[in-house]
């Protein structure tokens, strides 16, 4: 996850909290019953084997897709992202590993981009 700006958990004594988030695709259980705390200005790794849910866990935290059972709150308050969009508008994003936005960028500079645009004037939000 990556913060857009400045920490919108600044000054907070809350970050995320993740109980009992479950996913299954078809007959596959991605994740059954993940908990996860992370607290404010703290970094988080997920780490684990190919298939053991760290892609599933930071999509549903990112809005990409819901989870099939369990809650989420953010700064202490009940968080239940619809979409890309509505996450980032919580101050919460996902730059995916495979993809480059503009090659000729480095790795900071594609991260940061969406704050420069901003900055222009110009809207970064989905859809």
């Amino acid at each position: 996850m990556t913060y857009i700006g400045r920490h919108p958990a600044a000054g907070s004594s809350q970050g995320l909290t993740v109980r009992g988030i479950s996913k299954r695709f078809g007959a596959t259980q991605a994740l059954d019953r993940i908990d996860l705390d992370v607290r404010p200005g703290e970094v988080v790794a997920l780490l684990g084997e190919n298939g053991a849910g760290k892609s599933t866990v930071s999509n549903i935290v990112a809005g990409t897709f819901p989870s099939d059972t369990g809650r989420m709150t953010w700064q202490g308050r009940p968080y239940e992202p619809g979409s890309p969009g509505d996450a980032i508008q919580h101050g919460i994003g996902l730059i995916h590993q495979e993809m480059r936005l503009l090659p000729d960028l480095s790795v900071a500079e594609n991260v940061f981009l969406g704050r420069l645009l901003r900055r222009r004037g110009v809207s970064t939000a989905p859809g």
